[in-house]
């Protein structure tokens, strides 16, 4: 995020239009506020009592599978066996698929996705030619002129006029 925040910091030097470094602002406050739910959610412990009650039921339900099959059917103990441990490897590897979708972060490949994010962003901004630059230099302009000129009274417009003439 430095990066990108540096590379905001030296559009004023390029004077870029202000309303596209609002514009900008604007996204990159959104950008944060994205990465402040993901830290929220990798931070969010997945309570303990959850995961030993699934991981206890699934163990107590695979125990009690071996004698529900021989009770329905009369198979050999070898199929029964054979059954069982199907059953619970697919069982198992569920349970073991949910435990890593609970850390996301730690399994996903997301720092290289971030990373490409981040370098894109800071391409964009420091090495892109596509924000329309204005006439004047960015310091001779007001902020109060962009957000809402009937804001402005008579004794703003003269100090207005009084920065654009020394400017010139």
């Amino acid at each position: 995020m430095t990066a990108i925040t540096r590379g905001l910091d030296a559009m004023n030097e390029r004077k870029v239009e202000l309303i596209y470094q609002l514009l900008m602002d604007n996204d990159l406050t959104a950008l944060h506020a994205q990465v402040a739910k993901t830290d929220r959610l990798a931070s969010t412990p997945t309570p303990v009592s959850y995961t030993r009650h699934i991981s206890r039921s699934l163990m107590l339900w695979l125990l009690a599978l071996p004698a529900s099959v021989a009770t329905v059917a009369t198979p050999t103990p070898t199929l029964v066996a054979a059954l069982t441990a199907f059953v619970a490897w697919l069982l198992l590897g569920i349970d073991d698929i949910g435990m890593q979708l609970e850390q996301p972060y730690t399994v996903m490949a997301l720092a290289q996705f971030c990373d490409e994010v981040e370098r894109e962003v800071t391409e964009e901004i420091n090495g892109s030619d596509w924000t329309p630059r204005v006439e004047t230099p960015r310091d001779e302009m007001l902020v109060s002129e962009y957000l809402n000129p009937a804001w402005q009274d008579e004794e703003n417009r003269k100090a207005l006029r009084a920065i654009e003439k020394s400017a010139a």
